[in-house]
């Protein structure tokens, strides 16, 4: 067995905006430690025929897309490996692009064929990641709880809270007093705010770049209203969410596009607050993951919900030293590794599974 392996990890999220790759150096165990980070962002075609198979459920064509997008994923590792002179890669977690995630119905889906991807980059695969903590009764998601275990780790402080702000939220908790650890979803994150952007006709995959479009704007009370009653925000863990699992469609009030992503960028800290009252967490520092990290309205509301809450701090994730936008992707990396030796990644605390599970399917390259 070897001590100490090098993986790439691939990750496409819910916001279908590109492939994150990180080449990452761990143990599966005690440390990960990330060297370098790449990102492509995808075709515009190949984005616009997922995003409709994504939100049409129509899976007609989902073979040729998947072998699209599998091609998208071994170029993407094949420029990285050339930009960087990296060479002697043990492995490659592959997440896949989620295309259908039903925690209630025990339904998880991501397309990314691992046997085109171990055949194209010569590398062994570790792929579908969430189904067999379904099949033990888990929520499948979120599941990389224990790689921000060991981003906690380097801080100083003992009650941590790292909140990933991608497609939808979630929230990791670690107490190194009692050695706790939880994570659930909260609710939609940037997947709302690209909704919101659609329904004003803007191009699918369009995102509100540094929250500049919500900096003009104004929360919007009645739009407040709105989303407390539409949006599924949640209160116990351990809960998964769909990407879809909320809608604003049915909204039909005429508000400007600005005013909508301004209270957008106002609900998600008070619904993150609102999580953390009913769980009784009080962190001593909370660490920002995720790419609505960049949103500076999202961010600043953050800030200013967690000092009214518990007078506690929100950092960036880059100010520990770790890449904020490969974030998850070294985070299949490592669990990758893990999923290698048999180690669990998930377990009755962190997803809702019967027994502490390692997830993850090998597909050897020959």
């Amino acid at each position: 067995m070897k001590i100490e392996y090098k993986a790439v990890g691939i990750m496409s999220g819910t916001s279908c905006d590109g492939i994150d790759l990180s080449l990452v150096k761990t143990d599966g165990l005690s440390y990960a430690n990330s060297i370098y980070s790449f990102y492509v962002p995808y075709a515009q075609k190949l984005q616009t025929r997922l995003l409709y198979m994504i939100k049409s459920c129509d899976y007609s064509d989902v073979l040729n897309i998947e072998r699209d997008l599998t091609i998208a994923y071994a170029q993407a590792v094949n420029w990285f490996r050339e930009k960087y002179d990296i060479h002697g890669v043990d492995l490659i977690g592959m997440h896949g692009q989620t295309i259908k995630h039903d925690s209630d119905a025990g339904v998880t889906w991501q397309i990314g064929n691992p046997e085109l991807l171990a055949t194209y980059c010569k590398v062994d695969v570790v792929y579908d990641f969430r189904k067999k903590d379904m099949i033990y009764g888990g929520q499948g998601a979120p599941i990389i709880a224990v790689y921000h275990k060991l981003l906690a780790k380097r801080l100083i402080y003992h009650r941590i809270l790292i909140i990933n702000l991608g497609g939808i939220v979630n929230i990791t908790w670690y107490n190194k007093y009692n050695s706790v650890l939880r994570a659930m979803d909260v609710c939609v994150c940037n997947a709302l705010m690209n909704d919101w952007l659609s329904l004003f006709g803007y191009r699918d995959g369009s995102y509100d770049q540094d929250g500049e479009l919500a900096l003009k704007g104004k929360v919007s009370k009645r739009f407040r209203k709105f989303l407390q009653s539409a949006i599924t925000v949640n209160t116990k863990y351990p809960r998964a969410l769909d990407r879809d699992c909320s809608s604003i469609s049915a909204y039909d009030h005429q508000i400007s596009v600005y005013d909508g992503l301004a209270t957008i960028a106002s609900f998600i800290p008070e619904s993150i607050v609102r999580t953390l009252k009913s769980l009784e967490w009080y962190p001593d520092i909370t660490v920002v993951a995720g790419g609505g990290r960049k949103h500076k309205l999202l961010f600043r509301n953050l800030q200013i919900a967690f000092q009214k809450y518990n007078a506690t701090d929100c950092i960036d994730v880059n100010n520990i030293g770790e890449d904020g936008d490969s974030l998850e992707a070294s985070a299949f990396a490592y669990l990758a590794v893990r999923s290698l030796l048999n180690y669990p990644i998930t377990g009755p605390e962190l997803t809702g599974a019967s027994d502490n599970i390692s997830g993850g399917i090998l597909c050897k390259y020959r």
